[in-house]
């Protein structure tokens, strides 16, 4: 391939990556205060559709982005509510993530009913950053990209600053780790957890709206096709730090991408490379276990286990 080719490859490497890596980090974040929350998928369109949806009605692509990322964290509190106010264990957690999933698809597929295929003037534009938009192979995939992607690895280096150089993530990690201990050092708890839980489902909205927005730039239901679970199993490979997921994301979007490119090449490869991007991170595991071995896994010691402050000792 020439340098133009490779640099198209590139861009949608980074875009693709884009769209799971808020979803995998808003993740990070619930599974870092000890919660567990399986309703990606259905928050993911959710997000996506509340964001078309309003960018469609008022012809603002950011106040689109802004909308799908709160109604991700609305409805992260029909499960936030649930798990730290009642005690739910970690098998109930899980069913309680299945059903955001069902009750995410469908009021998607009630309320998005009206935009499904409608074309919408309102959506993401590229900035181009000047003379290094013009470099050759990156200049095109890094420095003259989509306004919301830019937004979305922004957002990946804060959340890194704020859980390793902030108390506030250090007091998150310890809720994770051990809420009793956390709970003996004057550290609310379930504020912790209920505020995690909110702004993970935010940043699940948000990934909704970078896909509705910039990627696939249209509303249809059902749209996010599994980037839900996917999302989900790339925190493992991250091992639930923000910089990882970033580079299991880009694998992803690796996966993806070659779709686009090798198909005009290679007859009937579509079917093969289009179940890669769902392999690669079951793939990957077995290889960063041996990194994982040697240190102590990222996974919460507490994940999944409800607190209760009465039967502390």
């Amino acid at each position: 391939m020439d340098a133009a080719s490779i640099g198209g490859f590139l861009f949608v490497v980074v875009v693709s990556g884009a769209v799971l890596l808020p979803a995998t980090l808003g993740s990070i974040v619930t599974e870092l205060s000890g919660a567990t929350n399986l309703g990606v998928e259905g928050l993911m369109l959710f997000g996506a559709m509340v964001a078309y949806g309003t960018a469609f009605t008022t012809g603002d692509a950011m106040l689109g982005a802004a909308a799908g990322t709160l109604a991700g964290g609305i409805l992260s509190l029909t499960h936030a509510i649930p798990v730290v106010y009642g005690r739910m264990t970690q098998e109930r957690q899980l069913v309680l993530g299945l059903i955001l999933v069902y009750l995410g698809d469908a009021l998607s597929r009630l309320l998005g009913a009206p935009y499904i295929s409608k074309a919408s003037k309102a959506l993401d534009v590229r900035w181009t950053v000047p003379y290094l938009a013009d470099l050759p192979v990156v200049g095109e995939a890094l420095f003259r990209q989509y306004g919301l992607v830019y937004v979305t690895y922004g957002l990946a280096l804060a959340l890194w600053f704020v859980l390793y150089r902030t108390r506030a993530g250090l007091h998150l990690r310890a809720v994770g780790e051990d809420a009793a201990a956390a709970d003996a050092a004057g550290i609310h708890v379930d504020r912790y957890r209920l505020g995690a839980i909110v702004i993970g489902g935010c940043l699940v909205g948000f990934a909704g709206a970078v896909l509705s927005l910039t990627v696939v730039r249209t509303w249809t239901e059902g749209m996010t096709r599994g980037r839900g679970w996917i999302a989900l199993g790339l925190v493992t490979f991250a091992n639930w730090h923000p910089l990882w997921a970033i580079a299991g994301t880009l694998l992803f979007g690796g996966f993806e991408a070659a779709q686009f490119r090798l198909v005009s090449d290679v007859p009937g490869v579509q079917y093969l490379l289009g179940i890669l991007p769902y392999v690669a991170p079951i793939v990957a595991l077995p290889v960063m276990g041996r990194r994982l071995a040697r240190r102590r896994a990222g996974a919460p010691a507490g994940l999944g286990r409800p607190y209760f402050r009465e039967a502390r000792s």
